[in-house]
């Protein structure tokens, strides 16, 4: 059985938003990666820093205020066993038909789905020239 338009615009919109949620995730999981690795280096840096300043006697700061206030905050230690605890692609998709709706037809396009909205185009006021001002010197 044919598909109608309102079903074709579903099952665009749904793979269209599927994808999305898939690039985005692979964004998280690798920035996720990064924080931690850049925390295990700012770790790596203090360590240093500290034996610095106990072995020289120097007042060297250990930490940038990001981050102090990163550690802090314990971002790495709630990270990690999140990223730990799940891997891409862990969420099958099923595919089920959609049910035809709409009498067939495709619903209004909308923005949130990345699809152009048209505008009425309105008349914009022509430019105003700042009044001409003679100066005379006198």
């Amino acid at each position: 059985m044919a598909k109608t338009a309102y079903q074709k615009q579903a099952d665009k919109r749904t793979k269209d938003a599927l994808r999305l949620r898939a690039r985005f995730d692979a964004r998280l999981r690798k920035s996720a990666r990064q924080l931690l690795n850049a925390l295990a280096g700012t770790a790596q840096a203090k360590a240093r820093l500290d034996r610095i300043n106990l072995l020289y006697g120097v007042d060297i700061s250990t930490e940038t205020l990001l981050a102090h206030d990163v550690r802090v905050a314990g971002l790495g230690g709630a990270l990690a066993p999140l990223l730990e605890q799940s891997a891409p692609d862990e969420e099958v998709q099923l595919f089920n038909p959609t049910p035809d709706g709409n009498g067939g037809m495709s619903l209004a396009i909308e923005a949130v789905f990345g699809e152009p909205i048209m505008l009425e185009s309105l008349p914009l006021d022509p430019p105003r020239r700042p009044p001409v001002v003679d100066f005379i010197d006198g």
